[in-house]
This record gives C-alpha cells, structure tokens and sequence, in this order.
C-alpha cells in the first residue's frame, strides 16, 4: 500500500501525462511484439529520474509476479492496481478513464511481463544502459526475495516474524 501511495502522490505520473495519449494508443496496439517495442521507444524518452525509477519499480514488480502461485499478484492483477497511477491523464473524464482503462492495463501489463522494456540509463553502463540489480549484492537479492513474498518469515520491516524480533 506504501508504494502505491507513493506513485499516486507524485506530482506528475512516471509516464508523463504529455506522454498519455501515446502510451494509450500502443497499450491498444494488437500484437504483444508490436506493442513492447511501441513501450519501450515511449520510454526510451522519459527524463533520467522518471526512467531510472520506472525501471527499479517495474522490476520489484515483475518479481512479486514471479511468486505469483504464493501471493495471488500476476501481472495482470498488479496491473490493475498500479496503472491508474503510473498512467492517467491530467484531466480524466469518467467516459475517458472507463475508454482507456484497458489500454492502460495493457501498458503496465506488458512492461511488468518484459522488464526489459524499461532499462535504466547510466553513464557508467557500457552504451550508457544497464538493467537494474545485475550487479546486486546478495543482501539487495534477499531484500528482494522477501518483498516478491519468498521469505514469510519476514515482516514488512524485516523483522523475523517466527521468533519475534530481529
């Protein structure tokens, strides 16, 4: 719930309401193909911040999907929950919001399947890109572990829930 807030309390959606209409029209696109490279052109043309925090998120995502049989959350149920507020206009209809939801769903659904549509740019990375957590450290990868839902032993706050404490 503390993520979502904070995605829905930015000031500006990470994909950009100039970019709404856009994101809208490859969400609708037919083909799965045609639509990730739709995506990730769209992305490719987000600001340094937005890309780089788009990236780090939909992978979490995609890795709560991963542990989908535990935690009932697949790509298609966090889709829901996060594209109204990843991606919505500035100024929504109710007729607007109920024509696009899909589309929107879509978006989100494509990019949380294929990660690799959103790749963070660095200066550091060879051709100035790098996909999020391939340098992770082990205690990063359990962070991340124990999120996706693979440690239930672990608290939201990271303390161990079995012996009561840390």
């Amino acid at each position: 719930g503390l993520l979502k807030m904070y995605v829905r309390d930015l000031p500006e959606p990470l994909l950009p309401f100039h970019m709404y209409r856009d994101f809208v029209d490859a969400g609708g696109l037919g083909g799965d193909e045609e639509r990730k490279r739709r995506i990730s052109d769209l992305i490719s043309h987000l600001g340094e911040e937005e890309a780089s925090t788009l990236s780090c998120l939909i992978h979490l995502l995609h890795a709560v999907s991963q542990k989908s049989a535990s935690n009932r959350m697949t790509c298609a149920n966090i889709a829901v929950v996060f594209a109204p507020n990843l991606l919505h206009a500035e100024e929504e209809s109710m007729e607007q919001l109920m024509r696009d939801q899909a589309a929107c769903e879509a978006v989100i659904r494509t990019l949380i399947q294929d990660p690799s549509c959103v790749l963070c740019r660095d200066s550091q990375a060879p051709g100035g890109v790098h996909e999020p957590g391939v340098e992770a450290s082990s205690d990063v990868a359990d962070d991340r572990s124990r999120l996706a839902g693979g440690d239930e032993s672990v608290s939201a706050d990271g303390t161990n829930v079995r012996d009561g404490g840390g």
